[in-house]
């Protein structure tokens, strides 16, 4: 069902070639070798490795971690607001927080219930009752509120999905009916977790975006996925102004998170917890955590 690159006829004038021009032959073809791997095979890692990071750098761009801040004692917030959405329907309200130096805070409001999940760039926490609950690894894949806080991080370059292990590129594939790339993020424990960007610059970013994020590579798991769409600039933020909770490879919606406004303030670092509600410290033995 997904697209495999086609490999181009070497021409008959090769020895004609320049040095630029095997230089530009040898890159396609080795491309094209990884996007035609069979998905979960690794070919050649470093070549991996290399391709990997230089399409993860076109997506973030030379966008820099503390983007926003205004001095160094100094760290801008970012809040997202949503409606949620169900069938077309509003059942709920839905917030981000992105702090500049990674961390965050996302609380959910639906169906009478209401939800706050926590990160401050090596743990995510669940407030749930008197004492704040550890997400493990593979539990923050699971949660499709920790995958858009994650997202929206990674894709302003400030850590998101790299707190769920090593990436490397998986293939080519389709997200939202488009051509995409498909990378692999894995675990010390080999557990995947997989995000689609685009193949062709787009939007207000002119660079690849983020089109999709899933721990299982078709939304088939009841966890599902979740699908960034509308890609914006506000604030010195870039974010998705649709986000659907979707099932399968045809994508349905279960839930459409559709943003109302965006707002930035800066907060004194040593505030900056109390702020996003992260608790000081945390004891647990819910055992690997992100």
């Amino acid at each position: 069902p997904y697209p495999r690159p086609r490999r181009p006829e070497i021409p008959k004038n090769e020895k004609d070639w320049t040095p630029e021009q095997k230089e530009q032959m040898k890159r396609a073809m080795e491309m094209i070798d990884l996007l035609s791997a069979t998905p979960g095979v690794v070919r050649q890692a470093d070549v991996n490795r290399k391709y990997c990071q230089y399409i993860i750098d076109q997506w973030v761009g030379d966008q820099p971690k503390a983007r926003g801040m205004a001095e160094p004692d100094l760290v801008s917030v970012w809040e997202i607001r949503d409606e949620v959405l169900r069938d077309g329907t509003a059942v709920g309200s839905h917030s981000i927080r992105i702090a500049s130096d990674g961390s965050f805070a996302s609380t959910c409001s639906m169906d009478g219930r209401e939800k706050t999940l926590v990160g401050d760039g090596e743990t995510i926490l669940e407030l749930a009752g008197e004492q704040p609950e550890p997400l493990s690894v593979v539990e923050a894949k699971l949660n499709p509120f920790a995958v858009q806080a994650l997202g929206m991080l990674a894709a302003n370059g400030l850590g998101g999905f790299a707190m769920l292990g090593e990436t490397r590129l998986d293939g080519s594939d389709k997200a939202q009916s488009a051509n995409a790339f498909r990378f692999r993020t894995t675990d010390k424990k080999d557990d995947a977790f997989y995000f689609w960007l685009s193949m062709h610059p787009d939007g207000v970013y002119g660079r690849p975006q983020l089109l999709k994020a899933s721990a299982d590579m078709n939304c088939e798991s009841e966890s599902g996925g979740v699908s960034f769409q509308n890609w914006d600039l506000r604030e010195g933020f870039g974010f998705a102004r649709l986000r659907e909770h979707v099932f399968g490879l045809g994508e349905q919606p279960r839930l459409t998170f559709q943003t109302e406004n965006v707002t930035r303030r800066s907060v004194a670092r040593e505030q900056l917890r109390e702020v996003l509600g992260i608790p000081e410290t945390v004891e647990s033995d819910a055992g690997e955590r992100p």
